[in-house]
């Protein structure tokens, strides 16, 4: 009887211990955390005004004669490219805007609970033996 009664107590404070182990041993991040980011690329059509002819108001009766020529103009603002000319005595116009890609950035953070935990190989012994042990007092 006195055997027993040891063996019960040494059974309980193993248990103890073992409970004890497991308390402390919560996993604070157990959190898996991934992220995602989508890049999604938008293309704009070049805007395009070629060859258009300007509308002429003579505000004298007077003539002038000039040699022919060609007026341009390239420009990037904001990033958009704008190139605009004119073309004397043709009265040609031509425009032309090529607007930059868009980017659009989509981020995504997924978060799961990761519950897998990797046994101890003291944990398995210590069930091994006390799984004995029990066995062995109710046994008797």
């Amino acid at each position: 009887m006195k055997n027993t009664l040891i063996i019960i107590i040494i059974l309980l404070f193993i248990a103890l211990i073992y409970l004890f182990n497991e308390s402390n041993n919560k996993d604070i991040n157990n959190q898996i955390i991934k992220r995602d980011t989508v890049l999604k690329y938008i293309e704009h059509k070049p805007i395009n005004v070629n060859n258009k002819k300007a509308k002429i108001k003579y505000i004298k009766d007077t003539i002038i004669s000039t040699k022919p020529y060609e007026a341009s103009l390239d420009t990037i603002i904001n990033k958009d490219t704008i190139s605009l000319s004119y073309i004397y005595p043709d009265n040609i116009f031509n425009l032309n805007i090529n607007k930059s890609i868009d980017t659009l950035k989509c981020e995504r953070e997924i978060i799961t609970n990761n519950n897998n935990k990797d046994s101890n190989w003291f944990d398995i012994a210590i069930a091994s033996i006390s799984g004995i042990i029990l066995g062995y007092i109710l046994g008797k």
